[in-house]
């Protein structure tokens, strides 16, 4: 019996790891690593060294035949965009994603891919050539949402339709990745009315 215990005690252990931070369905963020289990460095960006930064969409419930979002980054005048990759089979962006500070993803796919705990949509590699006060990543709506809803959008094609996706910070208002040491928390993204419910 204690064998079975141990081994279920290690079985949730593992499932936890694979689950990321955010372990809420179709959530946006950026994150250091393609897991999504880090979105914080303390000490910033090594200098000199080109360092790959991921948009995640973590736990999708469906497959994914687009997205759409925008990004800004406060970036230093010592650091650097120096690569801009979409992740998927013939991706086509007609948003505008060549600044590296801000802009936007429309973006579709040729192929549908499949659900999955942690996806990788975009990839950009940063450049630190001197000091900096690092970086504040911000996710939120396109500039033409295809909903009203105040968040970035997943299509997930003919089957699945569009769904709205959250920001791993709970509010496209708060950060959801930082080089500098202050560290985005989760929270849920709640109405007025929902707060004023919990003092009644």
């Amino acid at each position: 019996m204690k064998k079975f215990v141990a081994m279920l005690l290690v079985g949730l252990m593992a499932t936890a790891a694979i689950a990321g931070l955010d372990s809420d369905p179709n959530q946006l963020g950026v994150y250091f690593d393609t897991d999504g289990n880090l979105n914080c460095l303390t000490s910033g960006l090594p200098l000199m060294v080109p360092t790959n930064v991921y948009v995640l969409l973590m736990n999708s419930t469906a497959p994914v035949k687009g997205f759409e979002f925008s990004y800004s980054c406060s970036l230093p005048a010592t650091t650097y965009r120096t690569g801009n990759v979409i992740t998927g089979f013939g991706p086509i962006d007609v948003g505008n994603s060549d600044n590296p500070a801000a802009g936007d993803y429309y973006c579709g796919l040729a192929t549908a891919r499949p659900a999955a705990p942690a996806m990788v949509l975009v990839t950009w590699t940063f450049l630190k050539t001197g000091d900096d006060s690092g970086i504040l990543f911000h996710l939120g709506p396109s500039p033409y949402p295809s909903r009203p809803d105040g968040l970035p959008v997943i299509d997930g094609g003919d089957d699945y339709g569009l769904r709205v996706a959250g920001v791993s910070s709970g509010d496209p208002a708060l950060p959801v990745a930082s080089t500098q040491g202050d560290c985005p928390v989760s929270e849920e993204f709640n109405s007025f009315g929902s707060v004023k419910s919990l003092f009644r």
